[in-house]
């Protein structure tokens, strides 16, 4: 787990360096393409099929986690790293507010308390009245909002289909969409 926080962190800094030659969605198709291509052969070896009962809740969890992945990159590129990493962390609070939604759940007074003070955080981070809010800060919020959904979908899914097939579909679904 920690070695996977530690990729994750050094991706985002390599990210943020090579962003200004490279376009975003060429860095976002090279990360897809090699998640694809190691994915697909686990996927064709465990027997599972892309095709199944829930083939559209699998495709749009990869919609929203290509959504997700492309407002990140975006947010760095424009605004410090810290910043747009706190803001896509926000996801925690869209998928309380996404499961309430799609998975009836319900809240406890002290999960509604925290959201709140997670959104007066997001507020003083952002400070919509200063001269330095920009467009980084709102794709920021997009990516912490889609990246919410997205775990909302998967908790959805995980019950019926594992985790392998998830990631493939999101990888192969971004591939090919660049690809169009």
């Amino acid at each position: 787990m920690v070695l996977s926080a530690l990729f994750y962190a050094i991706t985002d800094i390599i990210i943020k360096f090579i962003s200004p030659p490279l376009g975003i969605i060429q860095i976002a198709f090279v990360r897809f393409l090699l998640g694809a291509l190691m994915l697909w052969p686990m996927l064709k070896s465990s027997g599972q099929s892309l095709i199944g009962n829930s083939i559209r809740v699998l495709l749009l969890r990869g919609l929203t986690g290509t959504f997700a992945f492309f407002f990140l990159l975006k947010s760095i590129v424009m605004i410090p790293l810290s910043n747009a990493m706190v803001l896509f962390y926000t996801f925690p609070l869209f998928a309380t507010f996404f499961s309430l939604l799609l998975l009836k759940e319900t809240l406890k007074m002290l999960k509604i308390m925290l959201i709140i003070v997670g959104i007066i955080g997001i507020y003083i981070l952002i400070n919509p009245s200063s001269y330095t809010y920009s467009m980084g800060h709102m794709c920021g919020l997009l990516a912490g909002c889609f990246a919410g959904f997205t775990v909302v979908l998967i908790r959805k899914l995980g019950k019926r289909k594992g985790l392998l097939l998830i990631k493939t579909v999101l990888s192969l679904l971004f591939v090919i969409s660049v690809l169009i």
